[in-house]
């Protein structure tokens, strides 16, 4: 294992949405090669599609469907327990996580939660890269409807990253369909939150439509019958307000949107695509990436914004700089 270890997140719109001989269509093959040339180490991944009536067929596809990726992305998914590492989601879009050769799953590290937990789901897994000591990675994709829901999901995902008290270290990557609510100031204090003004600015004003009521706090002057609305950063601000870190603020990153792009998208010109650490991880953070500029790859030009509705992002840490013991 190297020194650094590269964690990038990719929601990838509907994968498998059409069957499995999808994955040689050329704007697939273009996203393939878009996330091979990152050469992550670990991958999180939501929106594999899967669906069936019979939930243990529709497990079955969706586990069958994460092998595909993880076999043309020349990566590994299969647990220490012999099942890939997909958490199955209330409807047919699944989150997963791959890793490449070198990184062992640790033993009964593995952890899908679903169910009445999540809209979509949370996938977790313990992986050797390297360090003092296993770290666990997380996919999660967060509600797209339903702002009481999406808070309270984001609730559990501050679980997932801290409970029980001697949890491992742990980075949670994915769609958090949300504003973050990480502020600009470090902590004075190791593992208090940040604080400070927030490190993404507030949603355009000028831009309303409808589904923004999905991600804002809207309100009408009773005087004037203006709107006005405030990006919904609940969901995060569990983790923030708990002294989660946003990786993109402590790499102190450029700040660009993963999502608004897309034609007939009702999502805002934003940062949803996330990747959230544990305290304990802060001095191992190294460098934060958003994969939004037009590379030339094999020849092509591959314009990551005209494959899927979300642009990834991409940590590198040095897990041999963990802090295991705040002051």
């Amino acid at each position: 294992m190297t020194d650094n270890v590269r964690f990038a997140t990719a929601n990838l719109h509907n994968m498998f949405s059409t069957g499995e001989l999808e994955l040689d269509s050329p704007r697939r093959q273009a996203q393939l090669r878009l996330l091979a040339s990152l050469k992550p180490h670990v991958l999180a991944v939501q929106e594999i599609i899967a669906d069936d009536p019979d939930p243990h067929i529709k497990t079955a596809l969706a586990r069958r469907r994460l092998r595909l990726l993880a076999d043309a992305l020349g990566m590994r998914c299969v647990t220490a327990s012999g099942v890939p590492a997909l958490a199955v989601g209330n409807q047919e879009f699944h989150a997963g996580l791959l890793w490449a050769d070198g990184i062992t799953p640790a033993t009964e590290g593995w952890y899908g939660i679903s169910g009445t937990n999540f809209w979509h789901s949370l996938a977790l897994q313990s992986l050797d890269v390297g360090g003092p000591v296993p770290i666990v990675h997380g996919s999660v994709h967060l509600t797209p409807f339903g702002r009481e829901r999406r808070a309270d999901e984001g609730e559990r995902v501050l679980v997932a990253m801290t409970r029980p008290a001697d949890h491992p270290p742990a980075l949670i990557a994915g769609d958090f369909n949300s504003v973050s609510a990480a502020c600009i100031r470090a902590p004075r204090i190791p593992g208090e939150p940040w604080w400070g003004r927030y490190y993404d600015s507030e949603l355009d004003r000028a831009l309303w439509r409808p589904g923004l009521a999905s991600y804002c706090e809207i309100t009408l002057d009773a005087d004037t019958g203006e709107r006005s609305w405030l990006a919904d950063r609940r969901p995060t601000a569990h983790l923030a307000h708990a002294g989660m870190i946003d990786t993109a603020c402590a790499c102190s990153a450029d700040l660009r949107p993963t999502v608004g792009h897309w034609p007939g998208s009702e999502h805002p010109l934003a940062r949803f695509d996330q990747i959230w650490a544990t305290p304990d991880l802060g001095p191992a953070l190294l460098q934060y990436d958003t994969i939004g500029d037009p590379r030339v790859l094999d020849g092509l030009i591959v314009a990551p914004a005209a494959l899927a509705d979300h642009v990834s992002t991409m940590l590198t840490y040095r897990p041999g700089r963990l802090a295991r013991h705040l002051s």
